[in-house]
């Protein structure tokens, strides 16, 4: 069970459960107004279902009713949650606020940040908001490590992680049609069973890492973490025989590729996070 929440309305959280729920195949739960539950949209989110008292396996749309006694009773069941914010004082207020009210139920649930919409252009913003950001929640003593950056067990190193969504254009450009980010690098001619989609999204990952050239100045510098997270996710990928079978599955499928190659990599960062707790 993975929650997405914060008190601060229209930070993304719906895009993420939506997005991130239909690539590790799981049931996604919504408030009962949203229009996916509409009769007329319905038939095109066949995953997708009312929150109800009864708690499931699944990801959950919480979105700002975080302070409910029903939000309550999910995260005491909870495995993580994660709180998507963007650029504003008031977000990171509410943030907080969110964050610690999540802290007086349950102490150890792992929450997992995602900085949400920052300026795909503008690298050096990227990198100073993303650090200033750490400072600004190492203040407010909610449990944030003094080194956030990518570890190998970020769950045994920090009780909050922080993760970046660049741009999330990729996340709701069809939303209203059925479709999810991953359905943006697949043709006609290259179906997936949805059992399937994380590990073909691991194959599209490492299919980006290995052909990227890092070498431009300007582009490691806004992919620094990142490039710390490839190496890491190459040198485990290429140790895996089950990865290797994927590399040779899917090597031959047709992919659309003229597409946004940066959201594969940010959500791929924010999934690593987020498998550990499924």
């Amino acid at each position: 069970m993975i929650l997405f929440m914060n008190l601060k309305n229209g930070v993304g959280c719906t895009t993420l459960t939506y997005n991130l729920g239909r690539l590790f195949n799981q049931n996604i739960f919504v408030k009962k107004d949203s229009f996916m539950l509409d009769e007329y949209y319905a038939e095109l989110f066949p995953s997708v279902y009312e929150v109800n008292s009864d708690i499931k396996d699944g990801f959950y749309d919480v979105g700002s009713d975080v302070k409910s006694d029903d939000t309550s009773k999910l995260i005491k069941k909870a495995n993580a949650i994660v709180l998507p914010m963007d650029f504003g004082h008031e977000t990171y207020l509410k943030s907080i606020e969110t964050i610690k009210h999540i802290r007086n139920i349950r102490a150890d649930i792992p929450v997992i940040i995602v900085v949400n919409r920052l300026d795909v252009q503008d690298a050096k913003r990227d990198f100073t908001y993303q650090h200033h950001l750490a400072d600004q929640l190492a203040d407010a003593d909610i449990g944030l490590a003094s080194d956030f950056k990518y570890k190998t067990n970020p769950e045994e190193d920090m009780s909050i992680m922080v993760t970046y969504l660049r741009n999330s254009y990729g996340l709701f450009c069809d939303f209203e049609y059925g479709k999810y980010f991953l359905d943006r690098f697949l043709t006609d001619q290259s179906p997936i069973e949805n059992s399937e989609h994380y590990k073909f999204f691991l194959y599209l990952t490492y299919r980006m890492f290995t052909n990227k050239n890092y070498a431009n100045k300007n582009e490691y510098r806004q992919d620094k973490d990142m490039v710390i997270f490839r190496l890491d996710f190459l040198d485990k990928c290429e140790n895996l025989d089950e990865f290797k079978q994927a590399v040779e599955k899917y090597k031959n499928f047709r992919l659309n590729t003229n597409k946004e190659y940066k959201l594969i990599k940010d959500i791929s960062y924010i999934a690593h996070y987020i498998s550990k707790y499924i």
